[in-house]
């Protein structure tokens, strides 16, 4: 599967390589994102988290305007983490916040699904993940379908229409109950094989000749 990291200042490159290990990746830092990067053979983006960044809410227009355009005319299935997450949140118009006491939350955080989706990422309805934030995503628009959420906000969101998805935590962090990875590679899972369907279906069928 071909990979691409739009790298856009994360903590965690090693893991978040590992994470994505056995797979051709190519990383790109985000200042240099362009519509080019698009390409046929493409199988899937996945926008990192940020570290020590500016926030989404009051500099992403300015300084990610190019990322929004690269999200929007992606063709292949978009997972944003943490910091991109808040960043298709916001280009949708969801409402961001600070976390209740203006402190950044750091560690592992309790989430359950809200719907029932075709994921089944919970045996139990609630799982465990780390998160880094100080950031908080709530009240999404039409656009957004939010899928699961924590006690401070929404935690996981897909779009109603396309195959881009947030992720309000690091899956790419490893906990005890290894329920972020667990969630990201059923996503992949899934997209990936709705992708082969779909070309399937779309292949000519060939004439057989009648000896």
């Amino acid at each position: 599967m071909k990979i691409l990291i739009v790298d856009n200042g994360t903590h965690y490159k090693k893991r978040l390589n590992g994470l994505l290990e056995g797979h051709e990746i190519t990383i790109v830092q985000h200042p240099n994102v362009t519509p080019d990067l698009h390409n046929p053979g493409l199988d899937l983006i996945v926008l990192s988290g940020a570290y020590g960044t500016h926030s989404i809410k009051y500099h992403g227009d300015k300084l990610l305007a190019h990322e929004q355009e690269f999200i929007r005319s992606a063709k292949v299935p978009v997972i944003g983490i943490c910091y991109s997450a808040q960043l298709i949140a916001h280009m949708y118009g969801a409402r961001l916040s600070v976390l209740p006491g203006g402190k950044r939350f750091k560690g592992v955080k309790r989430i359950w699904n809200i719907r029932q989706t075709p994921f089944d990422f919970f045996e139990n309805n609630t799982g465990r993940v780390w998160s880094s934030q100080r950031w908080r995503i709530t009240d999404l628009p039409n656009e957004l379908e939010a899928w699961c959420a924590s006690a401070t906000g929404v935690e996981i969101f897909r779009h109603r229409d396309r195959p881009v998805y947030g992720l309000q935590f690091h899956p790419e962090h490893y906990t005890a109950h290894r329920d972020g990875q667990r969630i990201f590679k059923k996503i992949i899972e899934i997209e990936l094989k709705s992708k082969a369907q779909t070309k399937k279906l779309s292949q000519p069928i060939l004439a057989t000749k009648k000896l």
